[in-house]
């Protein structure tokens, strides 16, 4: 299905609010397992509904967001596969502000994922496979040190959260 840019504009200012691109570590055993992942969270049923027609996401059942069971609203998170997080993040990419330099990191990571599962047609059917944590690697720390220049208000290599014609609160590290 193609997607007007229209859609690819508007999924990426919902994405830039509501969602996160990330790479986590878990450690099993003495090896560390990395996981790409991107997703959306909103209480809008429509807005997931959208998103996850348009590209694929898995919708699970809706859940409950409120702590003690007392709020009636309820949380949709679209998720993405390795393949479709990739076409999504490289839709977006061009309308993305706020979380450029994150989604960079992952499309990144995304495709030398994806070059590896080429190059090792065994990829995906392995759940240890070796040699993709050292791919993931050097993706995981450079979005650990972007995030952690982040926190310290060092500034960061993207124009867009250096740019000075956004407002102030969105330039400054608490507000990324």
């Amino acid at each position: 299905m193609e997607k007007s840019e229209t859609l690819k504009a508007w999924a990426a200012g919902i994405f830039d609010g509501e969602g996160s691109p990330l790479i986590s570590c878990t450690r099993q055993d003495t090896q560390d397992r990395f996981c790409i992942v991107v997703k959306i969270a909103t209480t809008d049923p429509e807005i997931s509904n959208s998103i996850q027609e348009a590209w694929n996401g898995r919708l699970p059942a809706e859940q409950d967001t409120s702590k003690y069971g007392l709020s009636k609203r309820l949380n949709y998170t679209i998720s993405f596969s390795r393949r479709e997080a990739l076409v999504f993040l490289k839709d977006i990419r061009p309308y993305t502000k706020t979380r450029l330099d994150r989604v960079d990191i992952v499309i990144k990571a995304l495709e030398a994922c994806q070059l590896y599962e080429e190059l090792n047609p065994r990829f995906t059917q392995l759940k240890r496979t070796p040699g993709i944590s050292e791919i993931i690697a050097p993706f995981y720390e450079q979005l650990k040190q972007y995030s952690s220049d982040l926190k310290k208000g060092r500034k960061i290599g993207s124009k867009y959260t250096t740019d000075p014609t956004l407002p102030k609160k969105m330039r400054t590290a608490g507000s990324i």
